[in-house]
Parts: structure tokens; sequence; C-alpha cells
């Protein structure tokens, strides 16, 4: 009923699944765009930039990139008192027709400690609604060390949501200036 009405509007929806088999919750976003899937998936996907437009990250480098698939090191600003979280992920995207899947979880050669994750997994999703782009984002995190599941699921929910509005305001942008 929440995503209808998101598909209705202009809203902005965030819903968390509780039922994972831990304290951590998955988190969800939904949101229209008035551009193509194609042309949000580009730019959710230029690692090199999103330092300059996505509000934690710190640093996105490319070690690897294949065809569709890229292994990519992330480096992303979290709250005092903890130190950056850095890790790295396996990112693969699909297309189907106009919609765009971006799949990650994490590689085994990501780095281990305080604020670096033991468990990532998630996707950014862009498929056609009639002259709109629905965007679906969903991350599930488990930290590397016991740190609260009340907030991390907190500060995780407020950092997707950060992260679509500025992929969002980083789509208009570039759409504003071709």
């Amino acid at each position: 009923a929440q995503v209808q009405q998101t598909l209705q509007g202009n809203t902005l929806l965030l819903e968390v699944n509780t039922h994972t088999g831990s304290a951590y919750h998955i988190g969800y976003v939904y949101t229209l765009v008035p551009y193509p899937p194609e042309l949000v998936m580009a730019v959710f996907t230029n690692y090199a930039a999103q330092r300059g437009h996505i509000t934690d990250v710190l640093e996105a480098t490319v070690e690897v990139q294949q065809g569709n698939y890229a292994r990519v090191r992330f480096v992303y600003d979290l709250p005092w008192p903890f130190p950056n979280s850095e890790y790295v992920v396996n990112d693969t995207v699909r297309q189907e027709g106009e919609t765009y899947l971006l799949f990650w979880d994490l590689h085994p050669s990501s780095p281990r400690g305080l604020s670096a994750p033991k468990y990532v997994e998630g996707y950014f999703r862009t498929q056609p609604v009639g002259p709109r782009t629905l965007i679906i984002y969903c991350n599930y995190m488990i930290p590397g060390s016991g740190l609260l599941p009340g907030t991390v699921n907190s500060a995780g929910m407020k950092a997707m949501r950060t992260t679509i509005d500025d992929t969002v305001r980083w789509v208009d942008a570039i759409a504003a200036s071709s």
C-alpha cells in the first residue's frame, strides 16, 4: 500500500524489514524521479564522482572492472565517535528491458575492524513506471563489532535517505546541464 502511494506521488518512502534473523534491519528506500532508468543507474555507478556528490562517501575506488562487474573500495564517514568505515564490495549491474539492477555484497578482501562491516548485501534498482523511474534502494549491513543494533539501524536508514536525496540532486544537475 505504501509503495502504491509512492508511485502516485513524488514522496520518498522509507521501510524496514525486521525479520532478518538478527537485530539488524534491512532498509528500503523508494522514490520516483522524472528521468530514464539508464541515466539514474549511470550516475549512481559513477564511482569516481561519488565523493563529490554523495555526502557520506569519502572515497570510492574501483579496484577491478570487467564488463558489468566492479570491485569497489568505499570509505564512508561515520558519526562521532566512530572511525570511518572502509569496506570492499562486489558490484554487478544487470539489465532486463529498461530495468537496471545493481547488486552488491561484501568482497573477501574487505578490511576488518571496529567500524568495518562483517556482512553487506543490497541493491539499487531503477525501473520505468509510466514516464518516470522508480528507484528502489535496499541495504543490509551487520557491523563487525558489537555496535548497538538500534544505533546501527537508525543511522543506516538516515544514511540511505541521504544517499537517495544526494543521488536525485546529482541526477537533477546532470539532466539540467544536458
